[in-house]
């Protein structure tokens, strides 16, 4: 056996002599070596008895003894405690900096860097994959954890396909409240076709009678395109926090309302010894002060007038918000009005606007901020743009199960639990623990409504039809006020016969009715003799 220091022979280059570099390779890897000839070596060997004869070759280094290992291949290897720990740790979705924290925390003397980490993972990367390529890796998971998978194949589109790929995301929630991703796709082009097509695959999911019907956008032309190509009967709404920050820009440049910064650069006072001077200067910035505060208390008024027209309730307070805003707005601010008109109020209207959108029944979903959120979410899971579909998918899975475990809790919780505040009505008593917490909430909020609706405030029916549940004004349906008609002009004998027709519709814990008789005869049919004695 022999034994040399790490930095004995000399450096040779293992690439072939044909070998050319890339030339549009945007970055040059870094390459080194820390052979410098050393001659230590040391020669053993075993005799017949079994005994180890060591030979001192060369006892002495060419170069200065390290100061750490740190940094030196043979010290920093990962034994097989630490290996299965980095396993572990990576199937959990840590990232290399958690990893090697860890691993620095449990086993003090560990001399690993990341890069031993970066390499560990690779190799049980290649480990895991059994000579599978990629794609073939990716696939053979899908199947394995029951992913619905949809390809389109495109040469172009595999040139590029491991970087630069727009990842569109769906989202929908849960009764609950909880949010869950339907589908995740990656796409080569932002264009119509690319759009329908995932919309397509992702419609191939729901069963003929349960396709979605509401869809909750920004402002991309080719995608509202897809969804009303590929959804015709469902409807289409624009995101309303979008809307509102996009007008809010326009308004700013149009109001010369300047960030932070740029007052103070404008502000900034030349300190002189000239006393005229620091006095002139000041009464500027008193100035430019003043006339900041009024273009903000300008554009506060711009933004509240716009908000009348987006929180309309009727049409005809839209009709009455929009001749208003127009003219307040249109003889000095021309440009800004003729913005906000022809890029949203008229192409539109019906996507954000409350007059058209409270007619449509989706639960409270008039932001893409669900969506934002949960979009965030995968990012910091899938961690850097430059994975491969298999790291990617490996990451989102982790994802996706979290999210799955949040989803079941909250439907234990509403199975389980009982919330204090929905204790306090005793007529919810009967849906407890069978309808979620999310939609009981929506009601309480309605009976605290009832009580102004009582005191001669309207009622705009928007819980009726954007919930699907009671809203507060439910006394004035017509078929409520028939009843109550029906029971003040009944006389005491036949309130008590509504009332019991009525009650097992409340609380169908007191339902009469009974369960079928069981027969008596097991089988065969009946003889003459039982017939004549039934007769």
């Amino acid at each position: 056996m022999v034994m040399q220091c790490e930095r004995s022979r000399k450096f040779s280059d293992h690439r072939s002599k044909t070998y050319m570099p890339k030339t549009t390779a945007k970055r040059k890897r870094k390459r080194g070596t820390i052979k410098c000839d050393c001659p230590f070596k040391i020669n053993s060997s075993s005799n017949k008895d079994g005994k180890w004869v060591v030979r001192v070759k060369c006892g002495y280094h060419n170069h200065s003894l390290p100061n750490a290992l740190t940094g030196h291949s043979y010290p920093g290897r990962l034994n097989e405690e630490e290996m299965v720990l980095v396993e572990d740790l990576t199937k959990a979705g840590v990232n290399p900096r958690g990893i090697l924290t860890l691993l620095k925390e449990k086993f003090p003397n560990n001399h690993s860097t990341m890069r031993t980490i970066y390499n560990a993972r690779a190799k049980l990367n290649l480990i895991a994959c059994q000579g599978r390529n990629v794609m073939q890796q990716f696939m053979l998971l899908s199947q394995e954890r029951h992913y619905t998978v949809e390809y389109s194949y495109d040469e172009e589109t595999n040139e590029t396909n491991r970087y630069k790929l727009p990842l569109l995301h769906m989202v929908s929630h849960t009764s609950t409240g909880a949010t869950f991703t339907v589908a995740v796709a990656f796409l080569n082009r932002e264009q119509e076709e690319n759009y329908a097509w995932e919309l397509e695959c992702v419609k191939c999911l729901y069963r003929e009678n349960e396709i979605p019907s509401v869809f909750v956008t920004d402002r991309e032309i080719a995608l509202i395109n897809a969804v009303e190509r590929v959804f015709p009967h469902g409807t289409h709404l624009l995101c309303t926090w979008h809307i509102g920050k996009a007008v809010l820009s326009q308004a700013q440049k149009h109001y010369k309302i300047k960030s932070a910064l740029e007052e103070k650069e404008e502000m900034t006072i030349n300190h002189k010894d000239d006393n005229s001077s620091i006095v002139k200067s000041k009464t500027k910035k008193e100035i430019l002060q003043e006339k900041q505060e009024k273009r903000q208390i300008m554009l506060d008024t711009f933004i509240d007038d716009w908000h009348s027209i987006t929180w309309a309730q009727t049409r005809k307070d839209y009709e009455e918000a929009c001749k208003k805003f127009i003219v307040q707005w249109e003889p000095e601010y021309k440009g800004l009005v003729d913005y906000v008109t022809t890029t949203w109020l008229k192409p539109y209207k019906e996507k954000f606007v409350y007059a058209w959108t409270n007619e449509v029944k989706h639960f409270d979903n008039v932001a893409t901020s669900r969506v934002e959120s949960a979009h965030h979410k995968l990012k910091l899971y899938l961690g850097s743009s430059g994975g491969t579909f298999l790291s990617c998918w490996i990451k989102g899975h982790i994802k996706h199960e979290n999210e799955f475990v949040g989803v079941v809790e909250n439907f234990e919780k509403s199975a389980t639990q009982t919330m204090h505040e929905h204790m306090e009505y005793p007529m919810l008593k009967e849906i407890q623990n069978f309808v979620s917490h999310k939609a009981i909430s929506y009601l309480i909020d309605e009976f605290r409504s009832a009580e102004l609706v009582k005191n001669g405030f309207p009622c705009d029916h928007v819980k009726r039809k954007t919930l699907g549940i009671p809203c507060a004004s439910f006394e004035d349906l017509p078929e409520i006020q028939a009843l109550r008609d029906t029971w003040e002009r009944a006389p005491d004998n036949e309130r008590v016969k509504i009332r019991a027709d009525i009650k097992p519709i409340v609380f169908p814990g007191t339902t009469n009715l009974l369960e079928p008789k069981v027969s008596e005869v097991q089988r065969g049919r009946m003889s003459n003799k039982q017939r004549m004695i039934e007769l």
